[in-house]
Formats: C-alpha cells, structure tokens, sequence
C-alpha cells in the first residue's frame, strides 16, 4: 500500500478538495481497481 500512496503523492502532488489534481488521482485509483476487478464504481462530486 505504501508503494501505491508514493506513486500518488509523486504523480498528483497537492490535492486541495474538488480541485483537478484530486479527480486525477481518484480517476488513477479507479484504474488501479479495474486491474482486479470490473466492478469498480466512481462518483463524481459536484
């Protein structure tokens, strides 16, 4: 897990709340998911 949140944190930087450097990140951990799984849910926050 350790080596998952470094690649974040090296890949997105800084991710103030709605901002888009947080949905890349979430939009990179829905990928990782879909590696394991195809039932992989993603909820957009307006």
């Amino acid at each position: 897990m350790i080596p998952l949140i470094t690649e974040i944190i090296e890949k997105f930087g800084p991710r103030p709340a709605a901002s888009k450097a947080e949905k890349h990140a979430q939009l990179f951990i829905r990928d990782k998911c879909l590696q394991y799984t195809d039932n992989v849910k993603f909820m957009e926050f307006e």
